[in-house]
């Protein structure tokens, strides 16, 4: 299968959509006008498109295709500004987005967990957090999941109002309904009351 988007615009997004919509993307390949493969955060953001369609391979070549690209640096003058500020940390995490999407998520968990801390923006740090006890609940370590999703729920009951990100923590609001640790109750009524609050918003 071969992908190919008319601007940076269209593949950026499809890393932070869900998978049907990336699926959707995938099916309706457009005619390209921008230098797409010379581009690190756009072809990172293809790999999550290909993991949506469950093509392992492509999405891993895209993703190695990225990390060749970001050693190459912007060298070019018709390379788009915003770049300089997406960071490896940023492909890192739509790696890590993409092997949520084809089920890996022991793979997908061991990069979030490394992201954990390393950024500035309360709306990064939620981010990553609330992907990792995502990735962790997928994974049955519900204990760490809670944890993590209790940190991310800190963040997104004060500076950070993101319905998208409280609903990435759905997996661990359904871990929550059947487990007994201690953690759960509090994660229940927490999550339950910031989703309440952001659906208002």
């Amino acid at each position: 299968m071969t992908i190919s988007a008319t601007s940076a615009t269209w593949p950026i997004n499809c890393g932070r959509t869900t998978a049907s919509s990336a699926a959707e993307a995938c099916s309706n390949p457009l005619s390209s006008n921008t230098r797409w493969h010379d581009d690190y955060s756009t072809t990172a953001a293809l790999s999550v498109a290909y993991a949506a369609v469950g093509d392992a391979r492509e999405s891993d070549a895209a993703i190695a295709h990225a990390w060749r690209e970001v050693d190459r640096g912007l060298d070019d003058a018709q390379d788009p500004i915003w770049l300089h500020f997406v960071t490896p940390a940023e492909i890192h995490s739509i790696a890590a987005q993409a092997k949520s999407y084809l089920g890996q998520h022991d793979k997908a968990a061991t990069t979030y967990g490394e992201s954990i801390g390393a950024h500035n923006k309360p709306r990064d740090d939620a981010s990553y957090r609330a992907y990792y006890a995502a990735s962790l609940a997928h994974l049955g370590d519900t204990h760490t999941a809670f944890v993590e999703g209790l940190s991310a729920l800190s963040i997104l009951e004060g500076p950070v109002t993101s319905p998208r990100l409280v609903a990435e923590l759905l997996p661990v609001r359904s871990a929550a309904e059947t487990s007994t640790a201690a953690e759960s109750d509090e994660f229940r009524v927490r999550f339950d009351a910031v989703r309440a609050g952001a659906a208002r918003t």
